[in-house]
């Protein structure tokens, strides 16, 4: 739900926008007629942030910025060099941190942390002092002791220290 009582539902086959009194909707899809375009219809994570603007995560479509005052979107290019992966990876899950930036976690390509003050991205992956795997299901953020929990797909949890840049893990 955004700051103006709208409520926003990721499909596989786009985004649906209720407006919660008069319970109309409207779809926006890839390939839209709007400012900019999802660059993947089948939604698969949805999180406002602190400014109130909503990131999309998509299957193979990377991570969309959506800003609902303005009806903008911006498309995040996560493959600029360091991503083994060469398609867009899968975004299963986004979450903001304490200090405005966002853990993306993706299937595949391990941890993405976004730092929007700069614009730049960190990847952390799977090895020795880092995830148990590079397939993250689900995350949870923990502001008041700074901590990421992930749930992986057959690598149980792993646990990120963002201030101390370190990794643990629980079989």
């Amino acid at each position: 739900q955004d700051n103006n009582d709208i409520l926003w539902v990721g499909t596989r086959k786009g985004l649906d926008k209720m407006n919660i009194e008069t319970e109309e909707f409207e779809h926006y899809e890839a390939g839209s007629e709007h400012m900019q375009q999802l660059s993947n219809e089948s939604v698969w994570a949805l999180y406002k942030d602190s400014q109130g603007t909503i990131w999309i995560g998509t299957y193979f479509g990377g991570v969309n910025y959506f800003n609902p005052e303005i009806d903008y979107y911006t498309f995040h290019d996560l493959r600029k060099g360091i991503f083994l992966n060469k398609a867009f990876p899968v975004i299963s899950d986004i979450k903001e941190d304490g200090r405005g930036g966002l853990f993306l976690s993706t299937e595949g390509d391990g941890l993405i942390w976004y730092n929007p003050a700069n614009g730049t991205y960190r990847n952390f992956r799977q090895g020795p002092g880092g995830l148990t795997v590079d397939n993250i299901k689900v995350s949870y953020y923990d502001r008041s002791n700074d901590v990421l929990y992930m749930g992986t797909h057959l690598g149980g949890m792993s646990v990120f220290y963002p201030s101390k840049g370190t990794f643990s893990r629980y079989p």
